[in-house]
């Protein structure tokens, strides 16, 4: 039934077709996705990547923060930055906390 069964963490990554499956230990369907890519990360949350867009799955294969950034950072000291867009030097960010809550509001800063 699925296809290219690997490990992504503690769970089972699958495929049906075009839809990505992630599979607990239990052996039940905890989360799906189309045309997507799902890989872990060291602070022990999921990238899910569609395109070039981003989003965090957490730990419990919730997905916490949309499929809409160029990059989120690791979770470091319980918040996650993700960048929304560059230019000249410069990139848009929007902090969330480790539930995906967003934290102020959207800001210009040099990288």
């Amino acid at each position: 039934e699925y296809e290219d069964l690997t490990w992504c963490g503690y769970f089972l990554k699958g495929r049906i077709g075009n839809t990505l499956v992630m599979i607990n230990t239990e052996g039940e369907e905890v989360f799906s996705i189309q045309d997507a890519k799902i890989t872990t990360r060291i602070d022990g949350y999921f990238d899910v990547e569609i395109g070039r867009k981003h989003g965090r799955l957490s730990p419990e294969m919730k997905l916490i923060i949309p499929i809409a950034y160029e990059e989120i950072s690791e979770c470091r000291n319980g918040f996650f930055t993700a960048t929304i867009e560059r230019d000249r030097g410069c990139q848009l960010v929007q902090e969330f906390d480790k539930d995906g809550r967003r934290i102020g509001k959207e800001v210009w800063v040099r990288y």
